[in-house]
């Protein structure tokens, strides 16, 4: 964590799939806390059954400008065991007058690439040490490593995607943007330079035409 109180950026190559923007009429400590009244189960809240399915769990940690998101779900072969938070969705606030963008993007998680990796270098050291060819010695590590490379990628790719429909789903009860409340917040500017440049080519055109 730097000195704002924001979690560093992680390498480009750490991110899954694209970023996600959404909008809403509401400050970001109102979407803060309407984030975290949703990671909390309730009877009171069954338009949220969904989000909580094989014993799914969130876990919130807000910053000032914006907040980190995990996720981890039961294990179908033991009831009392998580399954690993492969990701982690970065969500980072921007505000145009009443309106409070987020922008989410899910990343890899480098302890679970590291937990990833153990196996694949594991049974690398047994195919360094069999008696094979150097170049089916060759193949066979790199298969093992880009297809343990590829697993834990997907592994995030897929959390991330649900921790997205998690947060879509908990800000429903705000107010939605209005594409009228955007347009409000900026200003359209019609260069004079430009505006002459039109006139001119219409008479000259005109001209032409006529002639």
């Amino acid at each position: 964590m730097n000195a704002a109180g924001t979690p560093p950026r992680a390498p480009q190559l750490w991110y899954v799939g694209g970023a996600v923007a959404l909008a809403v009429t509401a400050p970001p400590s109102e979407v803060i806390g309407a984030l975290i009244q949703a990671t909390r189960p309730s009877q009171a809240r069954l338009q949220h059954r969904d989000l909580f399915a094989e014993g799914r769990r969130y876990y919130l940690r807000p910053y000032p400008d914006g907040f980190e998101l995990r996720s981890d779900s039961k294990t179908i072969w033991h009831r009392k065991r998580r399954t690993a938070r492969a990701a982690v969705l970065e969500g980072s606030f921007g505000q145009a007058g009443a309106v409070t963008t987020l922008r989410l993007r899910g990343r890899l998680r480098t302890p679970h690439l590291v937990v990833s990796l153990l196996f694949p270098l594991w049974m690398t050291a047994l195919v360094v040490a069999a008696p094979w060819a150097v170049e089916i010695t060759v193949v066979v590590v790199a298969a093992l490593l880009l297809f343990a490379l590829v697993a834990a990628h997907f592994d995030a790719a897929l959390q991330a995607h649900d921790m997205i429909f998690f947060v879509r789903k908990a800000l429903e009860d705000l107010p939605p943007a209005e594409i009228a409340l955007l347009a409000a917040a900026s200003e359209t500017i019609i260069d004079p330079a430009r505006r002459d440049f039109d006139a001119e080519w219409t008479r000259f055109y005109e001209e032409q035409r006529g002639g």
